[in-house]
């Protein structure tokens, strides 16, 4: 393990390539003493790599989000190095072709949502304990504006992106006023192993693709504890948080940058 600067800890799951890399680079950069988790050990050790071509540090953990025994080993592992996670980033995750909703695998289905949301929901309910002992820390989940829409082909995906941004807002409810402020955030549509083959988005326009490096940098902004009045918001890494943040009671009255429901008569309460 080494010792960064700033004595701070992060932990980015999914953290060996695309947009988990580039967070856990900017966190490096920024002195975090940064673990990052993965189920390939040779995407591991790739990045740490490309982290030491840079001057960078980084320390890998071998895990599988979808299973309950590595999700604790993980987080025992570095228990056994330091006292506590001051950042934790849920970025781990993964879809599948789902063709009809009422003929999917169900095995494959159930999986998306054991990565995707059940690995987001232990992992921070590991975490948090040592955060409430420092009356600090932050929790940032990668969601998707997937989340928020129905999706022909990739249910299982889009749906446990909603129950994400769901699980956002209760820990941000569960945590308040305790120092711990817990967001989620879209990334945009990021040229990743995930999206970069998928037939619906070869005919996307190169504008409309988002630079992997704007979640590095949103992270950095959500950890400063500037925006912490947004605790369990759902943001998009193209938003303005300045303008946001001069909203927030606007935003907590009407309960926005969450899932609600809104009928002919208003939103429900």
């Amino acid at each position: 393990m080494t010792t960064q600067n700033n004595g701070l800890v992060a932990l980015v799951t999914g953290g060996s390539k695309g947009i988990g890399k580039e967070i856990a680079k900017t966190l490096a950069k920024e002195g975090y003493n940064v673990y990052i988790a993965g189920r390939n050990e040779n995407n591991l050790q790739n990045a740490v790599n490309e982290f030491k071509e840079e001057g960078l540090n980084v320390n890998p953990i071998q895990a599988d989000m979808a299973d309950v025994s590595s999700i604790n080993n993980l987080f025992e592992t570095i228990m056994s190095e330091v006292s506590c996670i001051d950042v934790l980033v849920n970025n781990a995750g993964i879809g599948s072709m789902d063709n009809k909703i009422w003929d999917v695998n169900l095995d494959d289905w159930w999986n998306v949502w054991n990565v995707n949301l059940r690995g987001p929901m232990l992992l921070s309910g590991l975490v948090v304990p040592k955060m409430l002992e420092k009356n600090s820390g932050k929790i940032i989940n990668i969601g998707s504006y997937a989340g928020i829409r129905p999706s022909i082909g990739t249910s299982s995906y889009s749906m446990s992106k909603g129950a994400l941004i769901s699980l956002t807002e209760n820990f941000g409810m569960a945590t308040k006023d305790t120092g711990i402020s817990v967001f989620a955030f879209s990334p945009g549509l990021v040229k990743t192993d995930m999206t970069k083959d998928l037939p619906f988005f070869k005919d996307v326009p190169p504008e409309h693709w988002t630079p992997v490096e704007k979640s590095g940098e949103l992270v950095i902004k959500l950890i400063s504890g500037k925006y912490d009045k947004l605790t369990g918001c759902f943001l998009h890494v193209t938003h303005d948080l300045d303008q946001i943040l001069e909203n927030a009671d606007k935003i907590r009255e009407e309960r926005l940058y969450t899932l609600r429901y809104v009928t002919l008569d208003g939103l429900v309460r």
